[in-house]
């Protein structure tokens, strides 16, 4: 876990759609010392990227904590058990197209790069913007996506099991 090195081009993608406002939030079954995980972490991330970073095995019960933003909101697994407590939920989910998710496919809203996730993204529609007025303020109340990430092991590092 310490020197596990980055999936695909997360360390590209993920820092690109923190730019353009969306909130990232990390959530991660890992249960050793989450400092390990933490230092990994730092070391390929600007830690900033993540606006918070939880360690649980009960992620229904962090995905929960943001419902009310489920609109807003996607989440990424790649555990087909997780990515089920998101759908139930009601998030948009995608699922990480790896072999053990293989029998899957049919059923599960895959993503098989970080490149899908950012095309998601891409369309206009999920672009942060300033959706209405406050009515106690001045201040525009903002539209952020927020990219849930119940993922590290196989999706953000590479697994070297």
């Amino acid at each position: 876990v310490k020197y596990l090195e980055p999936y695909g081009n997360s360390d590209k993608v993920l820092p690109l759609l923190k730019e353009r406002g969306f909130k990232i939030v990390a959530i991660t079954a890992f249960c050793g010392n989450p400092d390990d995980r933490i230092r990994n972490l730092s070391s390929h991330f600007d830690m900033r990227l993540f606006d918070d970073v939880y360690f649980t095995k009960d992620k229904e019960s962090v995905l929960t904590k943001y419902r009310r933003y489920k609109s807003q909101s996607i989440w990424v697994d790649d555990s087909y058990n997780y990515y089920s407590d998101g759908e139930k939920l009601g998030f948009k989910s995608f699922l990480f197209d790896c072999p053990t998710n293989e029998k899957f496919r049919d059923t599960a809203n895959m993503a098989t790069s970080w490149d899908d996730i950012l095309t998601f993204f891409s369309d206009e529609s999920c672009q942060p913007a300033t959706i209405a007025k406050s009515k106690t303020s001045n201040r525009d109340l903002q539209f952020s996506y927020v990219l849930l990430l119940g993922l590290f092991v196989d999706s953000v590092f590479e697994c070297s099991l």
